[in-house]
């Protein structure tokens, strides 16, 4: 039998493994041969890698290599990554490629330095890898076993799945906004409103948030619905829709303590509706209206009064100067003129005599008739 160069052979005698045979030439009466490609880890159902290691020869064409329980070993051939074998005993063929075996403690979840990154997405090992993101705008908190271990900044973490528990929880950064919408409140006189109320949040303590709070922004969210019903309860409907501009800046120095008791700071606040009942709305119309029509009213009064005023002084300048009284009476003949479409004469004398005549003279009281 010839076993070619790129391969090896198991010399078999009545069923049992005797000898690793390398590429050549090979007559031996009663004894079975069987070929194996000599590339890679040994493969077979029906040899065991213990009798393998005591065959005749084993060790000049086959590298063993053991894996601890709590370990897992990267295998690379020719610099180039294979693959990843759990805890057992494994066989490599020599001679044509060359294999270097790496192992990694998975026992605790701290990834070894000598672990490159890139190792971690290869099929194989991602399967045994915790992977974690930090965005650029978060800060993170690591808990091993339920224990804090330190805050993250931003970036990609891996750790090994292990027993010990690993958990990575993140705080956002970044400024976000928080509405306390549709609060019924009561006020000072008994009066049913809706408030809808909002506010500019930030992160300031994320270890803080992460260690100590547990749902946070809720209950921030608590404290000011809290506040804001303190606030309303003490003044009238009236007074609250006068200092509306008020509602924020009371609420948020009210609050600011507490949401930095909790890990937040309050930016800025403020009332964006306030809503009132249909009767009470429908009634505070009818105040509008009124003022307003009594406004007008004033303003109607104000200028009677003036144009009254300025026809009595007229009126002072035309008794006691006949001329001005003559050019007012030509004046009003003017605009009567305006809207006469055509004048007939009678008689005899000039237009503008017949004319003069339909007017009493500067001493003449005017005919009753």
């Amino acid at each position: 039998m010839r076993i070619a160069d790129q391969d090896c052979g198991l010399l078999f005698k009545r069923g049992s493994l005797k000898k690793i045979l390398g590429p050549g030439f090979y007559f031996v009466p009663g004894a079975e041969i069987e070929a194996h490609r000599r590339r890679g880890r040994f493969s077979s159902t029906e040899v065991d890698i213990a009798l393998l290691e005591k065959a005749q020869d084993a060790a000049e064409y086959l590298e063993f290599k053991d894996v601890e329980e709590g370990y897992i070993c990267l295998v690379f051939e020719d610099g180039l990554y294979r693959e990843c074998l759990k805890a057992g005993r494994y066989a490599y063929w020599k001679g044509l490629h060359k294999y270097q075996f790496i192992l990694a403690d998975i026992t605790q979840p701290h990834i070894e330095s000598h672990i490159k990154r890139d190792w971690l997405r290869t099929p194989g090992v991602v399967e045994w890898v915790h992977a974690f993101v930090v965005k650029n705008f978060e800060k993170g908190a690591l808990f091993i076993n339920r224990t804090f271990q330190g805050l993250l900044e931003p970036g990609d973490y891996a750790y090994w799945k292990c027993p010990d528990a690993v958990e990575v929880n993140t705080c956002d950064l970044r400024i976000q906004q928080l509405d306390v919408s549709g609060q019924e409140l009561l006020s000072k006189d008994k009066v049913t409103l809706r408030i809808n109320f909002t506010c500019q949040v930030q992160a300031m303590d994320p270890e803080k948030l992460l260690r100590e709070s547990v749902n946070p922004m809720q209950q921030l969210y608590t404290a000011l619905q809290l506040s804001l019903r303190e606030y309303t309860g003490g003044f009238t409907l009236d007074e609250l829709l006068e200092n509306r501009d008020k509602i924020g800046s009371t609420v948020l120095n009210h609050v600011r303590d507490e949401a930095r008791r909790i890990g937040y700071e309050l930016l800025s606040a403020g009332a964006r509706d306030i809503i009132l009942p249909g009767d009470i709305r429908e009634i505070m119309n009818r105040v509008l209206i009124a003022e307003k029509q009594a406004q007008a009213n004033i303003i109607q009064r104000r200028e009677e009064t003036a144009s009254t005023r300025s026809l009595m002084n007229t009126a002072k300048l035309m008794e006691n100067n006949p001329t001005l009284l003559r050019l007012k009476e030509l004046e009003s003949m003017e605009k009567i003129i305006e809207k006469v479409k055509e004048i007939k004469l009678m008689g005899g004398g000039s237009l503008l005599e017949q004319l003069g005549s339909l007017l009493p003279g500067p001493s003449e009281p005017a005919d009753p008739k």
